[in-house]
């Protein structure tokens, strides 16, 4: 064996384009595949990092469509206290974006309000200090605990946590623990803290909570299952329209982690495996034409007594050492890309801060550069192991083995087939993604920036109508910072809103259609009325969005009727809306909205009746291949209580960008400690297009390569033949036949391949595209254009690979063919 590698090192050495061109090959494979196994590992493979993770489930309700939503905080006391199938369930929030002071500086940060059993939900231990438990409610009400990220960021790592505390919601919190660093649940969340701190709420259809539960030993997740639906369908029975849920449903935690992205990753997996093919294909090509011109070589060693076997050893061993060398080129690349990668995702990718290249990773490069070693290995065999070894040794010249042809054709008809499946399904997501920047978001992105920053409300009970002193300085502070910037030079306009379209930070609810009858006065009141009016005509749903007048020119959302807030809106005055235009046409299709009143009291318990005073455009507020939804806009100076988390939109004149540091200056000047985050407009709506750009580029880069590869492929093929068949084209010249006779044959060949590999992939491209179809956006999987252009890109790139042979055929000169040996 020693002697073989030796042997194999020499014969190598002695080709270095071959085996260059061989090792980068087999590396952009392997690497590309080692680079997706590393992020479907962390993401989908890799076990949860708590103890029988697959005893975690999530508990959705279910109306009575089927459709899962979030948990009413009364259904989870029932659920809780009636259901035998859980050691532990627990409420959480989903992540909440705060103000968070008394670290090393003011930051902004994910938080998320747990209930006492959530950690023993994931059974995890702390790595300082200690977690939330039911057994200590009043240590624990006043603490908090942190990512293992946030205490080596903000905390400087400090291992005595005594005396650390942290300020946000209004209230400061101990440090009491630190998670340790592969505990990400829910994603990208910096701190816990309990969800006592918040009021009771006893609304049922108020879906505010997330729950995630542990199965008992013992209990199997169909009998849990079957357990909630009951209690579900009992809730039903005794509550009726009090409650939305009609049943409960489980799913595993870890598969409703990797929902969003499941289907993405698994769809580059397959593009990859399509690109290792081709790769592997290509280098097959190179094997056999090697191994052709080898022949005579191997004849010889063969008479003089080497075995077949022998010989297939020798070739297994070259084959090897070169993907093992191309395996460590592409491990390099896959540490390459991997950082590429999670720096150009910044979509909700779960476990993201354990993508890369670990053990595991490296184990997978090894294994499949070995099995592409011995798969490889065996190609060369098929051009001589029936080779008859006198008439090798006795032939002048190499011959084309009619078995190694019949295997380089059917290489390269598969090259083309798997190259048009790639360019197809990229060629598809790009028409995609077109169609979605054609889309018109309802607002003007160009020459504006926003400024997010983040208030506390109080810690106080708030008023059931109006609002606290409190409450009512976080608007004047956010009034004045509005007059701050307005006064800036060269400022069109300035507004405020308390969620930006299509960031994913919006609120929803039901609201009553006043109509002339006695409001409700309390909050009991009012949560009858929405029991009562449910599913009538009284009632309906909307987004709700805390705004100031001057946002909406400031954004560009029209004013098509009616007025915007103006100043005489006053806190004391009566409390108007404005609504969108999807709004007025549902709720009064034939009548005019302005004049109208609404209680929309359950999303913030303020109980003002609002007066519609203005009908706005409409916003894609869910993404811009979602459809609109009906919204409320509601005055800020008149209700702030849902305006802790602010943007302020400016709008001047020339880039947005150099508008930030004196908005940063503006702000910190009326609150030093008030944590800032900027973004121009433009780059909210790339943001929302962030899964969709980053599966087409990848798709996209793996297509090129695939291009690449294919042609680079059909060049050695069709050069390889010309150079076999030299003689042949000097017989066939001094016979008479011109230049142009010779490119039409060489084109004649090459195309048949081609045109057969076309066939192949259209045929095998509508069955496998259809899997796309739930990433397209106003393109079918099957659309003409994309498919047209797509064959017409691939055969006028075959054509320029194929030309270059094919010239040189016509250059031959036939006194010099005739002598070819």
């Amino acid at each position: 064996m020693i002697t073989d590698i030796k042997y194999a090192f020499r014969t190598l050495a002695k080709s270095p384009a071959f085996t260059v061109v061989a090792i980068l090959t087999l590396a952009l494979g392997i690497g590309a595949s080692t680079t997706i196994f590393s992020v479907l590992n962390a993401v989908l493979l890799r076990p949860l990092p708590y103890p029988n993770q697959e005893r975690i489930v999530e508990l959705r309700e279910l109306d009575e469509k089927g459709k899962g939503m979030p948990v009413a905080e009364p259904n989870f006391n029932d659920v809780r206290d009636r259901s035998g199938s859980f050691a532990a369930i627990a409420k959480y929030t989903g992540t909440m974006d705060s103000a968070v002071a008394g670290g090393s500086e003011p930051v902004r940060t994910n938080t998320c309000a747990v209930s006492d059993d959530f950690f023993r939900v994931l059974g995890v231990a702390p790595l300082m200090g200690r977690l939330f438990s039911s057994e200590r409610p009043e240590q624990d009400e006043q603490g908090v605990v942190v990512s293992y990220g946030f205490w080596k960021r903000v905390l400087a790592g400090r291992t005595n946590l005594d005396g650390t505390t942290l300020r946000f919601e209004n209230r400061s919190f101990a440090v009491i623990g630190v998670l340790p660093p592969d505990v990400e649940f829910p994603p990208r969340v910096d701190i816990w803290f309990p969800a006592k701190i918040f009021p009771p709420n006893p609304s049922r259809t108020g879906h505010n909570w997330r729950v995630a539960a542990r199965l008992r030993d013992g209990v199997s997740f169909e009998q849990a299952r079957a357990e909630v639906a009951s209690i579900g369908q009992q809730l039903k029975r005794d509550f009726g329209v009090e409650t939305d849920a009609a049943s409960f449903a489980l799913t595993p935690l870890r598969e409703r982690m990797v929902k969003d992205v499941r289907s993405a990753l698994w769809m580059l997996c397959g593009a990859v495996a399509l690109l290792l093919m081709i790769a592997c294909s290509n280098v097959a090509n190179l094997l056999l034409v090697r191994a052709n011109a080898r022949r005579k070589e191997v004849s010889l060693r063969a008479a003089l007594g080497a075995s077949r076997g022998r010989l297939a050893r020798q070739f297994m061993v070259e084959t090897l050492l070169l993907t093992l060398v191309a395996g460590g080129v592409g491990t390099l690349v896959a540490m390459w890309g991997v950082g590429l990668i999670v720096g150009f995702y910044h979509g909700n990718l779960p476990r993201v801060g354990q993508i890369g290249v670990d053990g595991t990773v490296l184990t997978f490069s090894v294994g499949v550069s070995f099995l592409l070693g011995l798969v490889l290995g065996l190609v060369p065999l098929a051009g001589v192991s029936r080779a008859r070894l006198q008439d090798e040794l006795a032939s002048r010249g190499v011959s084309i083995s009619p078995s190694s042809s019949r295997v380089r054709n059917f290489l390269i008809v598969g090259q083309i087939a798997l190259t048009l499946m790639l360019l197809v399904g990229a060629g598809l997501l790009v028409r995609s993604f077109q169609r979605l920047l054609e889309v018109d978001p309802g607002f003007q992105p160009e020459s504006a920036v926003a400024m997010n920053i983040s208030l506390p409300m109080p810690e106080e009970p708030l008023p059931v109508v109006g609002s606290s002193i409190a409450v009512v300085r976080i608007a004047q502070v956010y009034q004045q910072l509005l007059e701050r910037l307005q006064a800036l030079p060269g400022v069109v306009s300035v507004g405020g809103v308390n969620g930006l379209p299509l960031s994913d930070n919006g609120s929803n609810g039901s609201f009553i259609i006043e109509t002339g009858a006695k409001p409700a006065e309390t909050l009991p009141e009012l949560e009858k009325q929405y029991s009562a009016f449910k599913g009538t005509e009284r009632m309906g749903n909307a987004e709700f969005r805390v705004a100031s007048g001057g946002y909406f020119p400031t954004i560009g959302i029209p004013l098509l009727r009616g007025r915007l807030f103006q100043d005489s809106d006053a806190p004391d005055a009566p409390h108007v809306a404005l609504v969108s235009q999807s709004l007025a046409r549902r709720y009064w299709p034939n009548e005019d909205a302005v004049g109208r009143q609404i209680q929309f009291g359950g999303m913030d318990g303020d109980l003002h009746v609002l007066h519609i005073v203005g009908v706005v455009g409409d916003v894609r507020d869910e993404g811009l291949d979602a459809d609109v939804r009906p919204t409320v806009y509601v005055n800020y100076r008149q209700r702030p209580r849902y305006a802790s988390q602010f943007s302020i939109v400016l709008r001047g004149r020339g880039d947005p960008a150099t508008f930030i540091a004196a908005m940063r200056r503006e702000a910190r000047a009326l609150n030093p400690e008030m944590p800032v985050e900027f973004q121009t407009l433009t780059q909210v709506v790339a943001a929302s297009l962030d899964h969709r750009r980053f599966t087409m580029a990848m798709l996209g880069v793996f297509a090129g390569a695939a291009l690449l590869l294919a042609m680079v492929g059909l060049y050695g093929v069709m050069a390889y033949i010309t150079s076999q068949r030299t003689h042949e084209i000097g017989v066939r010249m001094a016979l008479g036949a011109q230049r142009f006779d010779m490119l039409r044959m060489i084109f004649r060949q090459s195309f048949t391949l081609v045109l057969a590999g076309v066939a192949v992939g259209i045929l095998a491209s509508i069955g496998l595209t259809r899997l796309l179809a739930s990433m397209l956006y106003g393109v079918r999987a099957t659309d003409v254009a994309t498919y047209g252009g797509v064959i017409g890109f691939l055969i006028g790139a075959a054509a320029l690979a194929s030309y270059i042979p094919a010239r040189r055929a016509m250059k031959v000169d036939p006194m010099v063919a005739l002598r070819y040996e």
